[in-house]
């Protein structure tokens, strides 16, 4: 990784209980949804805010994006001012380190393993999309597609050799982004008044899969083998049934998703190589963002991780075996500790990113079925 920057925080883990009363900064209940209905949705939070709690101001944090690098884990933020910064441990310390300055960065960053290192993804200013890599100890900053071309938060995943990135494009269209080289293409996958979140992009199997909410609340799934060819669009799930962003992983042929449904509840939709989607409610109520979902294929049998910010601002935690589909609830941060959609990952132990009380950055690790264990990794106001 990168030289430090001088700023370090020391790796000191602690239990799920970092409740702070007083702190009263709403979550952003979708963060991979559109510029139009981020707005939407976080000054009907704010509302709820106002009227429930008591308070005379909220702000929504952004998503922290997380992934595993081969040799540690990649945390990436858009700070207050509009820059983008990494933090990564290194010693048992945590560093970070800025990787675009203010007014480079207004979405919440994807990131995914490019080698040894990360690729970033983020909206940048006047609605262009950027893309940064590490090479050696310098980052690379790309124009992915100039200015009024992306409207939501992108999603970056590995596919074909290179990265691949989907975002929201303008008049509510799903665009989809790869390379070829050096150079990156773009294309539509689905027309006008078709995509109404942010989308999830991920390899599943041969295919490139993207999901995103559609028309009505509903959630559409859009798959392709290669970088060429015609789509096959899917719904996963009718209308009004998706109330937030999705997200996607694959695994083992398996194609998972996961999104927000009425009332608070929790979705989740698997298929496999036929595109026959198996359909469950794992949670009645209870959640006020969008999840994140994972596969952990070190866990035998692999298991299925559903992270979401709950009621009250916990931080929630939805575990099944991938053979029998059985969720149970684990509480992994209670009342007070969670201000914004988490990001779930993986690689080994089971890891989870979000904002904490006062935008600040905290990691929930969870090695096998252990409790889950939660450290401050940036603090107050390191994330916008």
């Amino acid at each position: 990784m990168p030289q430090p920057f001088p700023e370090t925080h020391p790796a000191e883990w602690k239990p799920g209980l970092i409740g702070k009363p007083g702190h009263r900064h709403e979550g952003d209940l979708m963060p991979r949804i559109s510029l139009k209905s981020r707005i939407a949705g976080t000054l009907a939070v704010a509302a709820v805010a106002l009227g429930t709690l008591g308070v005379g101001a909220a702000h929504a944090a952004t998503t922290p994006g997380i992934a595993y690098d081969g040799i540690q884990n990649v945390l990436a933020v858009q700070t207050p001012n509009h820059s983008l910064k990494i933090y990564y441990q290194a010693g048992g310390v945590w560093q970070n380190q800025t990787i675009a300055g203010p007014g480079t960065t207004y979405s919440a960053p994807s990131v995914t393993r490019h080698g040894i290192s990360v690729a970033i993804a983020a909206e940048g200013p006047h609605h262009t999309l950027r893309y940064y890599v590490q090479a050696g100890p310098l980052w690379h900053e790309q124009t992915v597609a100039g200015a009024s071309s992306t409207f939501s938060a992108p999603s970056i995943a590995q596919y074909g050799g290179g990265e691949v990135i989907a975002a929201e494009g303008p008049l509510s269209t799903l665009r989809y982004y790869y390379q070829a080289g050096a150079t990156w293409h773009g294309q539509t996958v689905a027309g006008v008044l078709s995509t109404f979140s942010a989308p999830s992009v991920t390899q599943f199997g041969a295919q490139v899969a993207v999901a995103a909410e559609g028309l009505n609340r509903s959630l559409r799934v859009y798959t392709r083998v290669g970088n060429t060819g015609s789509w096959s669009a899917q719904s996963a799930a009718g209308g009004g049934t998706t109330f937030s962003a999705p997200s996607i992983t694959a695994s083992g042929g398996v194609l998972f998703a996961t999104a927000q449904g009425p009332g608070g509840s929790l979705k989740y939709y698997q298929r496999g190589a036929v595109p026959l989607w198996h359909k469950l409610t794992i949670a009645a109520g209870g959640t006020t963002s969008a999840p994140s979902i994972a596969v952990n294929t070190s866990a035998l049998p692999n298991r299925i991780y559903i992270a979401v910010q709950g009621t009250s601002h916990r931080l929630l935690a939805f575990r099944a075996n991938i053979t029998n589909l059985a969720f149970t609830q684990q509480v992994v941060a209670f009342i007070n500790s969670t201000y914004s959609a988490p990001s779930v990952v993986a690689p080994g132990d089971n890891l989870i990113a979000a904002a904490g009380p006062g935008n600040s950055l905290w990691l929930w690790r969870q090695n096998g079925i252990n409790p889950w264990l939660g450290l401050q990794v940036a603090p107050a106001g390191s994330v916008g």
